[in-house]
């Protein structure tokens, strides 16, 4: 069997910035995986965002109301503790990590992001397709993602 992967991703820290890589394996036709292996794979798997509504989070909607700026509202069914929203979309752009504005149960919450090194003569929200922005939810253990149409 010949696995061939593509991993889209962005390391983090004050700025994202996209990486992509290109994995190729050829697996032999005999071969069993080891059970602490399958064990660390579903692992791992359980920890991967989920659909919109998994484990009580929802990204409700994004929205924009100045040149520059959006703001991304998520719902959760138990408190956030320690919200982190993470946007990736498919041209050369990053978003200077969110300020976050939480009710008074911390169930819902607004992020807000600017665009960073945005050259203000440019005109935003750019023309893209619809779905062309994936906004991943992550919470502790719990995360979940959703592609939105650019406000």
């Amino acid at each position: 069997a010949r696995i061939n992967l593509t991993l889209e991703y962005s390391a983090c820290n004050e700025v994202c910035l996209p990486a992509r890589t290109n994995l190729h394996m050829t697996l032999a036709p005999d071969v069993k995986p080891e059970p602490r292996d399958v064990e660390t794979i579903r692992a791992h798997l359980a920890r991967a965002p989920g659909a919109n509504g998994r484990d009580g989070l929802n990204i409700r909607q994004i929205h924009s109301k100045r040149a520059g700026e959006i703001t991304v509202s998520a719902r959760a069914s138990q408190a956030l503790q320690n919200p982190e929203i993470i946007i990736e979309t498919p041209w050369e752009t990053h978003f200077v990590p969110a300020r976050v504005r939480m009710n008074v149960d911390r169930t819902t919450a607004e992020f807000d992001f600017s665009l960073s090194g945005r050259d203000p003569r440019s005109p935003f929200p750019p023309q893209v397709p619809e779905g062309s922005i994936r906004v991943t939810l992550a919470d502790g253990a719990r995360a979940v993602e959703r592609v939105l149409p650019m406000p």
